[in-house]
């Protein structure tokens, strides 16, 4: 007996493996692969590489623990130069104004910035369960 192209198995066969492949490499790409979660500051030149900030409790935590900024799309690495303490007392929540030295082009006293720090590593997984429900 002669069999049809519609009985032939062997196409089917082979693109459910290809799919359960993709799938299986694509869940471990999203539990694997992990991306930055950044935070961005506004600050104050003071005078020639020194930038004052004011920054919560979380926020100063993570410019003691990391010594890399990123302004202009470009990796600086920084000094604390001074920690005034509390400054400011608004909602239950104290604010603390740092003193920063890193080399900046260009800039001259009272000059604003936008100053960038790396918060934490975040799965893809944990980034499309954030955008699942909606937060």
């Amino acid at each position: 007996m002669k069999t049809r192209n519609y009985e032939r198995k062997d196409l089917i066969i082979f693109l459910i493996i290809l799919l359960l492949g993709f799938e299986l490499i694509s869940i471990i790409v999203l539990l694997t692969i992990k991306t930055n979660k950044y935070f961005k500051i506004s600050g104050i030149v003071i005078k020639d590489n020194l930038i004052f900030v004011i920054v919560n409790k979380d926020e100063r935590r993570i410019i003691y623990s990391d010594k890399v900024l990123y302004y202009d799309n470009k990796r600086y690495k920084y000094n604390i130069v001074e920690d005034r303490g509390i400054v400011m007392k608004k909602n239950n929540e104290n604010y603390y104004q740092l003193v920063l030295e890193f080399k900046l082009k260009n800039m001259k006293a009272n000059d604003v910035v936008e100053i960038v720090f790396t918060k934490e590593r975040m799965r893809l997984i944990e980034i499309f369960k954030i955008i699942w429900e909606g937060g």
